[in-house]
This record gives structure tokens, C-alpha cells and sequence, in this order.
């Protein structure tokens, strides 16, 4: 069991990242590349992993600090649909976070130095959208990376945007997500 403090996509959005997707899909297909393709349901912005356990008086005390510190609600914007390719994000397939990156990276290293979590200080804002199940050669990542960029640039595409005024304490249990509590933005 683990617990994060992050937002999930509302639907209006995450109907338009499903429509950006279409014709990603096919490119995994036409590859012979199997993706675990995450629920829509599940979209979500992480901003801080949490402790596997969390008993009241945390969750106390985090309701208190997130309170403090969530102040004001972020406007986001969504970009490309992209793979990482660096070995923190190897194989996972996400949006980009074209506005409002900086932002959230503020808040959360306000939320990590407020709640005394140590951290590793590297923060990239994404919205995952799925997971290539092999291990993928510098050419394989290349060509992919080329075809997505291809398909997007002949693609009209609509802006994903949105306001995150509320952050959620979210417990996974067996890859099933439930929220705790949800933190509106004070302002």
C-alpha cells in the first residue's frame, strides 16, 4: 500500500487526452509493442509520494500543512504525448505538462520541505498515460519517438487545459486508487 498527495484529471480533460490518442495507439500496434495503457479513470498528476502507512495523526497533520501551503488553484496545460527516455522514465508513455510545470514543482518541494519528506529533488509534472512492457533499443525508442512526433504534427489538436483547485490524499492499494481526503485551494 502506498499514498500520494496529487489530482486527477477532471473528465472534460481527460475525454480530450483520449481523443490525442487515437492514432498513438496504432503506432504501438503496427510495432508489435504490447502497452499497458492506463485507466482514463486513473489520470493523475503525482506531486509527492507518501509513506506506505498512514495512521490518523499523519493524516492529521498532513490535512493541516497541505491546508497551509495550497493556497491558490494552478492552471496546467497539457503538450505532446511523449516517451521517456531517461532511466527514471524508461518505457512510460505521458503528457506533458506545457504550463503550469513550475508551478506545481514549487508546490512540491513546498509540500516535501513542509512535511519533512527527504527527497531526491528531481521533479518532472506529467500525466502517464501508459507503460511499454519490453525493454526498448536506443533505435526502437528513436523510431517511436519519430512516429509519435509525426503523428501529432499531422494531427489538429485541441488544448488540454484546467484548474487544479483541489489535492487529494490518495491511497493505492493493488493498483486500485481511493481517495482519503480531498484539499481545496484556500483562495
Amino acid at each position: 500500500m502506498n499514498h500520494f498527495l496529487g489530482y486527477f484529471i477532471d473528465d472534460k480533460s481527460r475525454e480530450k487526452i483520449i481523443d490525442s490518442m487515437d492514432d498513438i495507439s496504432e503506432i504501438f500496434s503496427d510495432m508489435g509493442i504490447q502497452v499497458r495503457w492506463i485507466k482514463p479513470s486513473d489520470y493523475h498528476i503525482k506531486l509527492q509520494n507518501l509513506s506506505e502507512d498512514i495512521g490518523p495523526l499523519k493524516k492529521l497533520y498532513i490535512s493541516k500543512k497541505v491546508d497551509q501551503i495550497f493556497d491558490k488553484p494552478i492552471t496546467v496545460s497539457l503538450g505532446d504525448i511523449k516517451l521517456g527516455s531517461n532511466r527514471s522514465m524508461r518505457s512510460l508513455l505521458y503528457m506533458e505538462i506545457e504550463q503550469g510545470g513550475d508551478t506545481l514543482r514549487d508546490l512540491k518541494y513546498k509540500m516535501a520541505n513542509t512535511l519533512k519528506i527527504k527527497d531526491n529533488g528531481y521533479f518532472h509534472p506529467h500525466v502517464a498515460i501508459g507503460r511499454i512492457n519490453k525493454d526498448l533499443s536506443n533505435q526502437e525508442i528513436s523510431n517511436i519517438v519519430k512516429d509519435i512526433k509525426n503523428v501529432l504534427d499531422s494531427k489538429v489538436t485541441r488544448t488540454i487545459q484546467f484548474d487544479i483547485n483541489q489535492i487529494d490524499l490518495v491511497r493505492v492499494k493493488d493498483s486500485n486508487y481511493e481517495i482519503l481526503k480531498n484539499f481545496k485551494a484556500s483562495s
